[in-house]
């Protein structure tokens, strides 16, 4: 396994390793599919702007006490849209 300071992110270019939490935070290559995640979990009643970004990180792997499937079909929906996204087309 490659070393975490070495797997840096090539997808938005900011020098940050690609973790857990800089795929579904902060990388800026999925803003827009991030955005309709976010909304998605207010619509369920989820207030992710009041919530730190390790609430949030809880919240989207399913780590926070939420009802089955509560939560999940937005996060869903933004893994497999960002990493069509991430994989290159031929």
């Amino acid at each position: 396994m490659e070393k975490e300071e070495k797997r840096l992110c090539i997808q938005c270019g900011s020098g940050e390793v690609e973790d857990e939490k800089h795929f579904m935070l902060t990388c800026s290559r999925f803003r827009e599919v991030r955005a309709e995640m976010v909304l998605g979990l207010q619509r369920r009643g989820y207030n992710w702007q009041g919530a730190s970004p390790e609430e949030q990180l809880a919240v989207v792997m399913g780590g926070r006490d939420q009802q089955p499937g509560q939560l999940s079909n937005p996060v869903k929906k933004y893994v497999r849209k960002a990493l069509h996204l991430r994989t290159p087309t031929d």
